[in-house]
């Protein structure tokens, strides 16, 4: 057996130099492939058979790592331009050597997010950066999807722990590398929380690719319990201008070596190499694959198979030429025709298919055929051709995808648009699939629309005529893209009248973020909805047994306290009121008698949103009053768990705004000071503990002012700008508002210890942030104007350059457009008038349903006039 492998799955791990006589081949003496790894003559054999450098992967990982090389010759030329088969020699960026210090860092465990346009050059980059690791003996690899990583969200369950467990238990260095990370959210928190619970044995670095940090990435930081995400996204820039000539005529020469490896392209005549100068146009856009892609036209232009040319082309639709031709002769092949199934290999294209069968039924949703055994036995010789012509790259699909990415979805924005109805072939498919389906081609079809008219229309009327099918998976993909203006609208229009289910409006719901600009009309909408099925399930039920009765109230309250969440969010804290206060009046009766610890936090919920809301519209003293009943229950519940402990911090931080509110201001310090202190006891177990922190913090600096305690308060104020600076930094739509008006409020306190020239620099940073945002509604805008206005009264004698000052910043901020002025002018003129008294309101202006005004004492009877 000597000189036989060795191996452990797919992988050579050793090979045997020594059959030891007398066992009967039981005992081996095997040489690790590992030890001959470090002869270079060793390296040069295997670089020399297999066409491609020795790569070392991990024999314990593999079951969740993806090949690093593909196992398969490129079969057409556009696998050329794939970063697995590196045809092109990597050329060095600047974000190589951050990744490299990042990687060298003493962290244990550190998360890292590597941003860019689909050919960009992420993949190239992060292989480029596990191949130098490699060498320094790391082990490297890349997750063969974002979904391996899924089994750690179940503890408990078989294998549930096994991705990082595999990886904490490597005694060596790991690098992990993730594409596509922003498709599985709740994979990647998995993963990420349970490395740092197991506590690894050496480093560990994940390095997630994504094409933008949108809301799934501030979601996946806020949730990031142990600080495994501090570091700031690496966006990837076009190439230095000086580099991409060179470049082009780099790719032009490794390509046309490379062609020749191609099946049917073995004899291409390329002498001499087509070494001009390409457009003006891609020098311009300095974007890696476009130069790739122009080398490579330019490379099949000049080989002219078969004496067919595909002059005056973009680059790109010479590429898809050549591709069609091996669409058409695999097609001949297995006896589908002489012409290409471009109408399936679009919609296989679009929406993929993880299995035979859920290839099968999106082939059949193309058919206005029934079921009978021909069309099934064609249906699937026609997915299984499909699958052979672009297998998954990983093994975990059925059928792959036309690889780069963007060379796909130029095939799909051209099929769409000319050369089929794209209209109907995206009504008949999209309907039919699977929720990863649709999620997967709303993702492709989103940016599409955004920079195709002609697809805008089809796109925005198939989400408007299908919601209940596509409206959760389009505001999944809605939330992960910052470039999503076609998805984001077509939401807008969604209408929950054409709801049928009242399971896919609480799933609609349950998708949506608690807080959102984006989103917040569609949120609305479905909680409105959500109470209205509520309403008649629980008037319906009227005489079934009590504990479906109790559950199915609990229920009802639950979505009335959500309508209430939404409503202040959007302003209208009138109408909020109306729902909060009938979930309390609901729960209230729940919880008389033989209430679980359950309902009895849900009554206390509902209390701290009412008592928010009664705030909101100047009735303190009320609040005051509900928020205490809440903090009695939330002391009771508090000893059970972490969240608990979380609840009953935020109830404390809110008595003590409404206590600063009434001018009780010792009060108020106690208060928060028994928040803060339930913060920092329970810092490594309870959410979102900065954002928290922070806000406690600014309480606490307002209060300590209030009581002329300037030093103290200005400490604070300096503890929680730092907190909250760095949380601005990372989600600005959430926290950049917020942060501003800490930073006004510690102009304040500045001035009260005669600091000038550091308020007016805080002055000038928070009115610079506030210039910038889009406010949701006029009452953020007035808040902001009140507080400066509020400061500039207080600063008018001590300090006339800051008054000044403060002036010009509200000029700037005052909005002069004709809707704003049409409903909100009276309000806004009393808060912008130059000297301004704070009016006395019980309202916001935005709500659609105000108090009854109390009714007037009778007016003295007088005499009739004569």
């Amino acid at each position: 057996m000597s000189g036989a492998a060795v191996t452990c799955g797919r992988l050579v791990c050793g090979i045997v130099i020594e059959d030891r006589k007398n066992f009967g081949s039981r005992r081996l003496s095997v040489l690790p492939v590992y030890v001959m790894a470090r002869s270079a003559e060793f390296r040069a054999l295997v670089e020399e058979a297999t066409g491609r450098p020795l790569m070392l992967e991990s024999a314990e990982l593999q079951g969740y790592l993806a090949p690093w090389h593909l196992d398969i010759r490129p079969r057409t030329p556009a696998c050329l331009l794939r970063p697995e088969y590196e045809t092109v020699p990597f050329r060095s960026r600047a974000e190589l050597v951050e990744l490299r210090e990042w990687c060298a860092a003493d962290e244990a465990l550190s998360g890292r997010l590597v941003i860019g346009k689909g050919g960009q050059g992420k993949t190239r980059l992060a292989r480029e950066l596990a191949a130098e690791l490699l060498s320094e003996g790391w082990t490297v690899g890349r997750l063969r999807t974002p979904e391996h990583a899924a089994a750690c969200a179940a503890p408990g369950e078989a294998g549930s722990r096994d991705v990082a467990e595999a990886v904490a238990r490597t005694t060596s260095k790991v690098l992990l590398v993730v594409d596509y990370a922003e498709k599985n959210v709740t994979a990647m928190r998995a993963l990420i929380n349970t490395l740092a619970l197991d506590t690894p044995l050496s480093q560990v670095r994940v390095l997630m690719l994504a094409r933008s940090d949108g809301e799934w990435w501030q979601k996946l930081q806020q949730e990031d319990k142990y600080q495994v995400l501090s570091h700031p996204p690496l966006e990837l820039g076009p190439l230095a201008e000086a580099d991409r000539a060179e470049t082009y005529a780099e790719a032009v020469k490794c390509f046309a070596a490379a062609l020749r490896s191609v099946e049917g392209y073995a004899h291409t005549d390329l002498d001499p190499l087509p070494l001009d100068a390409p457009s003006p146009d891609v020098l311009r856009d300095g974007h890696p694959l476009t130069l790739h892609n122009a080398a490579l036209a330019a490379v099949l232009e000049a080989a002219s198979v078969d004496g067919r040319t595909t002059g005056g082309k973009a680059p790109m639709d010479v590429i898809l030429a050549h591709e069609t031709r091996y669409w058409a002769s695999m097609a001949e092949s297995r006896g589908l025709g002489h012409e290409p199934p471009v109408t399936a290999l679009t919609a296989a294209l679009l929406v993929g298919a993880a299995d035979r069968d859920e290839a099968e039924r999106t082939l059949a949703a193309l058919e206005d055929t029934g079921p009978s055994p021909a069309a099934t036995a064609d249906r699937r010789r026609l997915a299984a051709t499909i699958s052979d012509l672009y297998p998954s790259s990983g093994g975990q699909e059925y059928w792959g995808s036309l690889q780069p990415d963007s060379l796909a979805e130029h095939w799909l924005k051209k099929a769409l648009t000319e050369e089929l109805d794209g209209r109907a072939l995206l009504s008949q498919v999209l309907p039919a699939v699977s929720d990863r389906q649709a999620r997967r081609a709303l993702g492709i079809l989103g940016p599409l629309a955004d920079e195709t008219p002609l697809l805008e229309g089809p796109v925005r009327e198939l989400i408007a005529e299908h919601a209940e099918w596509l409206a959760r998976p389009a505001v999944q993909v809605a939330l992960r893209s910052r470039t999503s203006r076609v998805l984001s609208e077509a939401l807008r229009e969604v209408r929950m009248e054409s709801f049928t289910d009242a399971r896919a409006v609480t799933a609609l719901l349950e998708a949506i973020p608690q807080s959102t600009q984006m989103l917040a009309e569609l949120a609305l909408s479905a909680a409105l909805r959500q109470v209205s099925d509520r309403r008649r399930s629980y008037s319906r039920h009227g005489s079934i047994r009590s504990l479906q009765r109790r559950t199915r109230l609990a229920d009802l309250a639950r979505a009335e306290s959500e309508v209430a969440f939404r409503l202040f969010d959007a302003g209208r804290y009138c109408d909020g009121l109306a729902y909060a206060d009938r979930a309390e009046k609901r729960l209230e009766r729940l919880t008389r008698a033989r209430a679980t610890d359950e309902e009895r936090s849900l009554y206390a919920s509902v209390l701290r949103t009412r008592a928010t809301l009664l705030n909101c519209v100047r009735r303190r003293g009320k609040a005051l009053r509900v928020i205490d009943h809440a903090i009695a229950i939330h002391r009771k519940l508090a000893d059970s768990s972490p969240d608990g402990q979380a609840e009953l911090a935020s109830a404390l931080r809110n008595r003590a705004a409404y206590l600063h509110g009434l001018k009780r201001h010792p009060e108020a310090l106690a208060s928060i000071g028994s928040a803060i202190g339930i913060q920092e006891q329970f810092r490594d177990v309870l959410p979102d503990t900065r954002a928290s922190l922070a806000k406690m913090l600014s309480i606490q600096g307002r209060c300590l002012t209030a009581l002329s305690r300037s030093e103290e308060a200005l400490e604070a104020f300096d503890r929680a700008v730092r907190l909250r600076e760095d949380l601005a930094a990372r989600f600005p739509d959430t926290y950049r508002t917020s942060f501003a008006d800490i930073l006004v409020a510690r102009c304040g306190t500045l001035t009260h210890l005669d600091r000038y020239g550091p308020a007016l620099r805080d002055l000038d940073r928070a009115a610079g942030i506030h210039g910038m945002l889009a406010f949701r509604n006029t009452d953020d805008r007035i808040e902001i104007l009140q507080s400066l206005l509020r400061l500039q009264k207080n600063v008018r004698g001590r300090w006339p350059k800051g008054a000044d000052r403060i002036g010009e910043h509200l000029s700037a901020l005052t909005p002069d457009d004709r809707e704003t002025e049409h409903r909100f002018g009276s309000a806004l003129r009393r808060w912008t008038s130059p000297v301004c008294e704070r009016p006395r309101v019980t309202c916001r202006w935005t709500c659609s349903a105000r108090r009854p005004p109390r009714t007037a004492a009778p007016a003295r009877r007088s005499a009739p006039a004569p």
